[in-house]
Formats: structure tokens, C-alpha cells, sequence
């Protein structure tokens, strides 16, 4: 099922503070209850992405509050036994997909609802002023999704960030090239295309700048609008580049684009190695279908990390289970983010922003506690990024990801190059 198309019923979305939809406002705090926020895109342009976010999330609250026999950490007890068993309540607010409307809405969760710490967004561009808000107001702001580096080089105090970072996945396309070439499959020249905007435009100065530093020659790097209707001319342009492996940033709407405008046009590149983005929204396959056959991207999860990982699928059948679809990457980083953040709550043993913030330091996850192919999770004491945070290469195989290295993880072999149309 596509997010991207979700019904969302009227009642569901309270109209709040600056005509934002919340599912939670003005909330008044209950005994026996922690107030966290979550703050993602129930509306907007970017609602399928906030929607993968708002479901990882609610199921980790879920398990939290209750009893689950799960191998990872509180999952067997139920709330946090460490400040009189109390339950978490999750309170939403929608940043509608725009980072002024994302600023207001966090100083609302602190402000009016009263959280003692933030989760959330999706789009890099919206949580960097949602958490700059946190950081003004002294609140632990949590980050469990969005990618951009500059995200962790502000100095700030109350932000983490469990995901991997841009440069952490740029260098793996590079270690996964270097590999694949000891395969046979050695090229030269690399195209990008990626969206004008904080995580577009940060995608292609790493690429480029790694491209360099590992022999590859960058021939053509094109951007294009959010917005945009058409990408016939970016197209084109990748066309007389030549033989090159394309490397793309796009959001949902844009790698639908792409992807349509490859096959009118008969474009097929060598690869195509895409960041994440809209093309792990669920609706990416969903509205394509055999048209989005062996595109590659990197990869922070994939059901098929099962085989290596059988807890996946544990965790899955409980998704499944409350959401009618299969947990997707974006689903499982943000699951992850809360179960660190509850666990960090508990841990300090109190709702004292600064005791989360230094419980949030001293988390040390194994391999083992998380969903994830991670080595674990451990903050670094000056940019609170997830210095254990690793990554994988996925690709389109039948209509689902399908984990195409490291070889450890792998599932299935790749397929390069990519088939013409």
C-alpha cells in the first residue's frame, strides 16, 4: 500500500496552533504517563516518508508500554521501570511538510504540550529547523531518519542522530564499486542527478569530492526543482554524458519522475545507484512496479536481513500485524530511534531534560539490541552522531529490496548492468 495515497480521516487531524494538523494538541499531562513528541509530516509533500516515521514510531511505543517477548531492549518489561512504570504517550504534531510550519510545532510540543523530548522528522530540510528549535528550548531532540551531514556539524547539545549520515553511506557506494570491480564490473565515469535542495545539494558536493578522491571522473551533475513537472531536459543531458554509473538524490515525486522519464526516453545507464529517498517509500514500487526493476540504492534496512537477524521478523509480524503492509527502511530506523530514546528515558531514571541528555551519551547498544545492520549504537561525545551506524546496498529484485552486499548480508546476487528497456 502506497502512504503516498492514505486516507487520513477527518477526525483523526485536530486543526492547532498556526492551522497545523495535530492527532494530540494542547495535551494535558496524565500521571503515570511521559509525554514525547513526534514530529512528522502527516501532510505535505513529503506525507509518505512522515507516514514510515509515525509507524516505526507508534509500534516501538507499543512494545514499550507493554509486555513483548522480544530480545531487545525494553521489551519484556512493560514502561519504563525505572520512573514507576510509567507508559510513554506519543504526541503528533504535523509539520506539514515545511520546515517553518516543523520550528513552530516542536516549540509547541515543548511550550503547550509539555514533552520531555523530540523525535523525529523525515526530510533533512525539515528537522534542521525543528531541532534548532529543541536545542533554543533545551529539549533532547532525536533524530532517527534524516541523512544530511550538516545536520550533526552544529555544535549542538540537545540533538542525536541514530541513522547513519550522508558520509557514511557516500563511502560505502565507494567501498560497494570497489568491490564489485574485483567482479568485473569496473567503469570510469559517474553522472549525478539530485533535488535543489539541504540533502540534494549535500549528496552531490560528497559524491563528487569521493568520486575524486577514488579515480572516478563526475561528467555531468545536474539538479533539478522539487517542484518540477518535467525532467526531459535533465535527461537529455544525462544521455550525452555517455556510459556512466548515475548516482541520484531524489524524493518521492522525483524518482517517480525520473524513472517514467527514463523509459520514454530509453534512457539506461550502466547503474542506477540512487540515496535512499524516494526510492525505499513504499510507494516507489507501488506506483511503478516492474518499471523500478534493479535500481540499486543504499540501504539501511531490508526484510531480507532476516536470514542474518531473525528478531526482522519478529518485529515485521508485529507491523504487519498493526498496519496492514510490511515494515519498510525508513519504518525501522525510526522504530529504532525510539526504542534508544526510551531506553535512554528509563535509564536516566527521570524527565530531567539534562539526565536524558547525558543518559543519551552513555548509550551503548550492541550489534544484538537493535533491527538494524548496525554495529550498535554509541553517540559521539561532540557531534552525538551514531559512530556504530553502518549501511548495506539494496536492489529492486521481483518487486522487493533485495540485499546485494556486503556479501555477508546478501541475499541475492546483483544484477549489473542495468538491463536496456
Amino acid at each position: 500500500m502506497s502512504r503516498k495515497n492514505t486516507f487520513i480521516p477527518v477526525a483523526l487531524l485536530i486543526v492547532g496552533i498556526c492551522g497545523c494538523g495535530d492527532e494530540s494538541t494542547n495535551a494535558t499531562h496524565t500521571a503515570g504517563e511521559v509525554d514525547i513528541g513526534l514530529i512528522t509530516h502527516i501532510t505535505g509533500s513529503l506525507r509518505g516518508g512522515g507516514y514510515d516515521v509515525k509507524q516505526g514510531v507508534e509500534l516501538a511505543v507499543d512494545i514499550i508500554n507493554n509486555e513483548y517477548d522480544l530480545a531487545l531492549p525494553m521489551a519484556v518489561t512493560a514502561g519504563l521501570t525505572n520512573i514507576n512504570g510509567d507508559t510513554i504517550k506519543l504526541v503528533i504534531r504535523d509539520d506539514q511538510s515545511d520546515g517553518t510550519v516543523a520550528a513552530a510545532q516542536v516549540e509547541n510540543l515543548i511550550n503547550i504540550d509539555g514533552v520531555v523530548a523530540v523525535i523525529g522528522s523525515y526530510g533533512s530540510a525539515i528537522t534542521e529547523p525543528a531541532s534548532e528549535a529543541a536545542e533554543n528550548l533545551g529539549i533532547p531532540f532525536l533524530c532517527p531518519v534524516s541523512t544530511a551531514h550538516s545536520l550533526g556539524q552544529r555544535n549542538f547539545e540537545w540533538f542525536f542522530r541514530t541513522t547513519p549520515e550522508l558520509n557514511v553511506f557516500a563511502e560505502n557506494y565507494f567501498h560497494f564499486f570497489a568491490d564489485i570491480s574485483t567482479w568485473g564490473h569496473d567503469f570510469d565515469s559517474i553522472a549525478i542527478l539530485s533535488v535543489n535542495n539541504m540533502w540534494g545539494n549535500q549528496f552531490a558536493d560528497v559524491i563528487n569530492t569521493l568520486a575524486l578522491d577514488n579515480g572516478y571522473t563526475v561528467v555531468a551533475d545536474i539538479s533539478y526543482e522539487f517542484e518540477t513537472g518535467t525532467l526531459d531536459t535533465e535527461v537529455g543531458q544525462l544521455m550525452a554524458a555517455g556510459d556512466v554509473v548515475l548516482m541520484q538524490a531524489s524524493y518521492l515525486p522525483g524518482a517517480l519522475l525520473s524513472v517514467q522519464t527514463y523509459k520514454a526516453m530509453d534512457y539506461a545507464p550502466i547503474a542506477i545507484v540512487t540515496y535512499g529517498g524516494g526510492f525505499v517509500d513504499g510507494g516507489f514500487v507501488d506506483s511503478l512496479g516492474a518499471d523500478t526493476e534493479n535500481v540499486l540504492s543504499r540501504g539501511d534496512w531490508a526484510l531480507d536481513l532476516a536470514a542474518a537477524k531473525p528478531i526482522i521478523n519478529d518485529v515485521n509480524a508485529l507491523f504487519n500485524a498493526k498496519f496492514g503492509e510490511n515494515m519498510n527502511s525508513n519504518a525501522a530506523r525510526a522504530f529504532t530511534g525510539m526504542i534508544v530514546l526510551a531506553e535512554a528515558i528509563n535509564r536516566a531514571g527521570s524527565t530531567s531534560p539534562e539526565a536524558i541528555r547525558q543518559a543519551l551519551l552513555a548509550t551503548d547498544f550492541s550489534e544484538a539490541e537493535t533491527i538494524m545492520p548496525w554495529e550498535g549504537v554509541q553517540f559521539d561525545a561532540a557531534t552525538h552522531e551514531n559512530v556504530l551506524a553502518r549501511s548495506i546496498i539494496v536492489q529492486i529484485q521481483g518487486g522487493e529490496y533485495k540485499t546485494v552486499w556486503p556479501s555477508a548480508y546478501a541475499s541475492a546476487d546483483l544484477v549489473w548492468p542495468y538491463p536496456a528497456w
